[in-house]
């Protein structure tokens, strides 16, 4: 059975992070907005088209995912996945695939999260989407957490890192589900 292994957690989190680790322990192709917002709208496009194109790329990233999902190949959806409505949805369109839903809650002490973010705006500003403190500060507030009513399995990341990063305030990489399951699969 495929698996869509979608990630949750704020800009800095150790989302991307965590998700090209996770690609060297399974087989999967992985879908991360960010990487194509860039490419195709550069590094600090305008808020008014930016909200729009995340949409779009949503849109056609869902419709790959889909038929890779349809054909037996696990997903890796790099997203945030910020709110209760939208981990809903994701899981409705996985479940008409018939791939199992897998939510990682990828957490890190919020001030860490903001000094990542500034600190990959500036020692790599083409590469990544330009975030400012108040940015962050926006995001935060419109982010609701996993929770366990929402009846997901949920594999609890903390503040991953990469390779070569200073420590940070976020520990371990990997715990076990949050919500047991008969079809949970363990990495």
């Amino acid at each position: 059975m495929p698996r869509l292994h979608v990630l949750c957690g704020l800009p800095g989190s150790g989302k991307s992070t965590f998700a090209k680790k996770l690609l060297t322990q399974i087989s999967a192709i992985r879908l991360a907005n960010d990487d194509w917002m860039i490419e195709l709208f550069g590094t600090n496009p305008p808020e008014t088209e930016f909200r729009v194109a995340v949409r779009k790329i949503e849109t056609l990233q869902w419709r790959l995912a889909e038929d890779l999902l349809l054909h037996g190949v696990d997903v890796v959806w790099d997203y945030g996945v910020w709110s209760k409505q939208d981990r809903a949805e994701l899981f409705r369109k996985c479940a008409a695939t018939g791939a199992q839903f897998l939510l990682y809650d990828v957490q890190c002490d919020f001030e860490e999260a903001v000094r990542r973010v500034l600190a990959r705006a500036t020692n790599n500003p083409t590469a990544e989407l330009f975030l400012n403190r108040e940015a962050m500060l926006a995001f935060k507030s419109k982010y609701e957490a996993p929770s366990i009513d929402e009846g997901y399995i949920v594999k609890i990341v903390r503040g991953y890192q990469s390779a070569g990063s200073t420590p940070s305030t976020c520990a371990s990489p990997l715990e076990q589900p949050r919500v047991p399951s008969p079809t949970t699969s363990h990495l």
